[in-house]
């Protein structure tokens, strides 16, 4: 099997992180010989460097720019990765590639079709997208709420399996407090005598929407707290510090991109977890931050529901000034009293160690499939 990610190595998102785990998790599993290849890097064990125009790189950005679409420096990066990918795939004669990229799965279902081969593709919705999904051959939905959803747009309950993400979980440990607390904000340069509320996603204006909740908490008259932003730069991440600097001052905020592993880190320092986005396939920074124990202010829709359970603090984020109220209480009420028992059963709900059987037998159907349409096809012959 074939785990392909063109970003591994150059972007820090939720796929790319999903990418590396899966294969970690997975890695000496004597039924599956796999190899996570990815579009730049190094090269380390397991994995293969094939090549793209990465979405940071001058052409991809031009054509950005030109196109007025933040997402076609993306787009650009994913079609030039197919012909790498393919290119090994049809060397190595894989059965199974694994993608969460759309337009990667896309091109490589149609030179599969033209070809008539065996290779199955087994697509990740991390979109979301409602489907139907024509260019996969098993679909992993994230969430019950998607399964759902592409069923009553056509896509048949057969070909798709809802297994939520799973997570590599660090010890638990108790919320750090004092001399500890403000030691961390220290070294991370987080101010000592102020709230922090953070918020952690793509810096953009559109999907993590962290332009409304700049605005709500520039609305927060008394105490106003720090607010800490960490995601991945975008085309419209200056105009977003922009917003910033003039609602909140320049010391008012911090936005900062960082690896994945420093995530929880910055978590632990915080007070109060806030993501403004209407739409998530997953929300994976949703359980890393109710990991870390802090309240988790959040859309109220299906799939944060989900996720979060009983531990979400659920507004309208739709609704001017529902964010800005929820936030002033949060800040006002938290105790960290139920942090402990938010963390463990974040933790029984989403470790690997939890989800790895779900996660083998949904390869063991792609791979089945693929030997069913290889004996197909001798058959034919």
């Amino acid at each position: 099997m074939v785990l392909a990610c063109p970003g591994l190595d150059h972007v820090a998102r939720g796929y790319e992180t999903f990418a590396r785990e899966l294969a970690h998790t997975l890695t000496g599993e004597p039924s599956i010989d796999l190899v996570l290849y990815k579009g730049t890097g190094s090269p380390a064990p397991g994995e293969i460097v094939g090549s793209c125009l990465r979405r940071d790189s001058s052409v991809p950005q031009l054509v950005a720019r030109v196109a007025h679409r933040s997402a076609a420096g993306y787009e650009l990066e994913a079609m030039s990765f197919v012909p790498s990918v393919l290119r090994y795939l049809l060397r190595q004669r894989a059965d199974v590639v694994w993608t969460s990229d759309k337009l990667v799965a896309m091109g490589v279902a149609a030179a599969r079709n033209a070809t008539r081969g065996s290779l199955r593709v087994l697509f990740t919705n991390g979109g979301p997208y409602r489907g139907p999904f024509p260019y996969a051959d098993l679909v992993h939905q994230l969430s019950q709420d998607a399964l759902d959803t592409a069923a009553t747009h056509g896509e048949p309950p057969d070909r798709s399996a809802f297994i939520p993400l799973g997570f590599h979980f660090a010890p638990p440990r108790a919320p750090l407090a004092g001399d500890e607390l403000a030691a961390r904000r220290r070294t991370l340069a987080l101010p000592t005598d102020r709230k922090i509320v953070i918020a952690v996603g793509a810096l953009d204006l559109g999907h993590k929407r962290h332009d409304h909740l700049i605005r709500e908490t520039a609305q927060i008259a008394d105490d106003r707290p720090f607010l800490l932003m960490l995601g991945q730069v975008t085309p419209e991440t200056a105009a977003l510090l922009e917003l910033a600097r003039a609602e909140l001052g320049t010391g008012g905020f911090a936005a900062r991109t960082v690896a994945p592993d420093e995530v929880a880190d910055h978590l632990a320092a915080c007070d109060v977890f806030v993501l403004a986005s209407l739409v998530e396939a997953f929300g994976r920074v949703y359980v890393e931050a109710a990991a870390a124990g802090l309240p988790c202010v959040v859309h109220d829709f299906p799939v944060a529901r989900e996720v979060l359970g009983p531990w979400g603090r659920y507004v309208d984020m739709a609704k001017p000034g529902a964010l800005n109220h929820e936030l002033v209480t949060t800040l006002q009420q938290h105790d960290g009293m139920s942090a402990a028992e938010q963390s463990r059963w974040v933790r029984d709900r989403y470790s690997w160690d939890v989800l790895r059987p779900d996660y083998l037998s949904l390869i063991e159907r792609a791979a089945l499939s693929a030997r069913r349409r290889r004996r197909s096809e001798r058959a034919r012959r």
